[in-house]
């Protein structure tokens, strides 16, 4: 009984002492493959830091100029400066009365008391004067259609009459009542009057004359 018990006792001690050591290998093995399974395949990435750079500072604002008041502002005018002269005495000296010649007029003396100029003579004018022979009416000068209409009728034109005595020009002052009287009032004297021409001191000058004509048909016959 004695070897049984003593040999069941170490059988029971070797199984125990194998136990653990299946128990102490499988815990090896597991911290083995977490080991190898935790262990990072690459090294971390750099942190890497960036810092903006630094903003530079606000430029301090200028500050207003307080403008001067108009009423701060005083202004000292200069005083006048005024001269005092003293007047020299004139003398006077007489100088006899000569009668002197001037354009257009003679200086007469007056006594001692100054001098007068005479005015000068009126020009001498004379007006133009028609030549009769070609400001009368000829049968051939009323209008066939006023003639036909039976119209009559007084015009009053004025003309312009140059330094040759040709009519330069011709307005109707007074009408007949009749435009066709009154055209052709016009065109015969353009046409054909002629004046001795107006002349101031004998030279002759452009002037103006106005003159009546009376359109009548019993004239015509």
């Amino acid at each position: 009984m004695s070897y049984l018990d003593r040999s069941n006792g170490t059988q029971r001690v070797n199984a125990v002492l194998g136990v653990g050591a299946l128990h102490f290998l499988l815990g090896a093995g597991l911290l083995i493959g977490l080991a190898v399974k935790v262990a990072p395949d690459r090294t971390p990435d750099p942190i890497v830091v960036r810092l903006d750079p630094a903003r530079p500072a606000p430029k301090p604002e200028p500050l207003p100029i307080p403008q001067p008041q108009m009423d701060d502002i005083r202004v000292q005018a200069d005083m006048p400066v005024i001269e005092y002269r003293e007047q020299s005495q004139l003398t006077i000296v007489q100088v006899p009365d000569v009668p002197l010649s001037t354009e257009g007029g003679t200086v007469v003396p007056n006594g001692g008391q100054g001098t007068q100029v005479a005015p000068p003579p009126e020009p001498v004018r004379r007006a133009a004067i028609a030549k009769s022979d070609t400001v009368a009416l000829r049968p051939e000068d009323y209008p066939d259609a006023a003639r036909r209409a039976g119209e009559e009728g007084r015009v009053t034109i004025r003309v312009g009459i140059g330094t040759d005595g040709s009519v330069s020009g011709c307005t109707v002052t007074a009408s007949s009542g009749h435009e066709r009287l009154d055209r052709k009032s016009c065109q015969v004297a353009e046409r054909r009057w002629r004046f001795t021409p107006a002349t101031e001191d004998g030279v002759a000058v452009a002037s103006s004359a106005e003159r009546s004509i009376v359109w009548r048909l019993e004239d015509l016959r």
